[in-house]
């Protein structure tokens, strides 16, 4: 918070009172040492703070190694980013890990593969859905949380949104 402080102090112009001119007071440095940069259409101390941490975020997933054996969460967020932007492996491998992941889950009958014999091993999509949902923690639609309750801040509330609302909000 210090650090905050310091940076938004140092950019106010002291040059002119806040009284007669806010704007210029507030605003005059702060547009002189944040441009927006090229690739954005507008900028801010969060954003500021939010590409710092990528960059630091895309150093550690570049550099760091990673194990194959024994994977902690951080070893498997690692063995992801490399998988993602490892262009080399083969299209047939590629496909071999995308469908041991299907049947991890019991989606390895989909339509992309030759129907099962019988079928009643093809799960109903809720069993589907649980799957992917314990497997991967991804919610696909819907977003199911612990929130403060509205209505008594000191209690608890189970919340229900849907997955697009916050895709489009950024949630």
């Amino acid at each position: 918070c210090e650090d905050r402080a310091k940076y938004i102090t140092a950019s106010l112009n002291k040059n002119y009172n806040p009284c007669e001119s806010f704007y210029d007071h507030v605003c005059q440095n702060w547009i002189f040492f944040n441009p927006i940069p090229d690739d954005k259409s507008s900028t801010s101390v969060l954003g500021g703070i939010d590409d710092k941490l990528t960059e630091k975020l895309k150093f550690i997933f570049e550099n760091g190694t990673h194990k194959t054996q024994n994977q902690n969460a951080t070893d498997k967020v690692l063995a992801s980013y490399k998988n993602c932007i490892n262009t080399s492996i083969p299209e047939k491998t590629q496909f071999y890990a995308f469908y041991d992941v299907l049947k991890r889950i019991g989606g390895e009958y989909w339509p992309v593969w030759p129907p099962p014999k019988t079928r009643e091993v093809l799960p109903t999509w809720d069993q589907l859905y649980t799957r992917i949902h314990i497997e991967f923690a991804v919610n696909l639609l819907l977003v199911i949380g612990v929130d403060k309750d509205p209505k008594n801040v000191s209690d608890k509330i189970i919340s229900v949104s849907h997955q697009w609302a916050h895709s489009a909000s950024g949630n």
